[in-house]
């Protein structure tokens, strides 16, 4: 369930920056530049990989409801066949030695098709928000 809070960042912050990426925001944390940032799980899990003393130097204070990654995009323009192999080539990545060895890099396991329930918590906020900016 995604619990919104009718609210504005600015009420809860003295300031809002934007950092321009999830590292970022982690560095912006750990610096102490910001109280407060919100970040990719799959970032969050990754840096801590890489350094894991980060897990001891930032708390997770909440954490949203799960939802799918963020997708591969190619431009509308593409070759339609460069898109399809591109497309067979990511889904078939996990089955080859040098493209899981790439996956478990980044900590995927693999990739796949989007499924559009996965991305229904996210959808939801967008609709109370935007309900939200109507009522004002």
């Amino acid at each position: 369930m995604v619990t919104l809070l009718n609210s504005q960042p600015t009420e809860f912050f003295k300031r809002v920056v934007y950092t321009y990426s999830h590292d970022n925001s982690i560095k912006a944390v750990l610096d102490n530049v910001v109280s407060a940032a919100g970040v990719d799980s799959l970032v969050y899990q990754y840096a801590v990989a890489k350094d894991p003393s980060l897990a001891s130097k930032i708390r997770i204070i909440a954490q949203s409801p799960e939802v799918g990654s963020p997708p591969v995009v190619v431009n509308k323009n593409i070759d339609s066949h460069l898109k399809a192999a591109l497309l067979e080539a990511l889904l078939q990545m996990d089955n080859d030695p040098v493209g899981k060895k790439a996956l478990q890099s980044l900590l995927y396991d693999r990739f796949v098709l989007p499924n559009s329930v996965a991305y229904e918590p996210i959808q939801t906020m967008v609709k109370a928000n935007a309900a939200r900016k109507d009522k004002k």
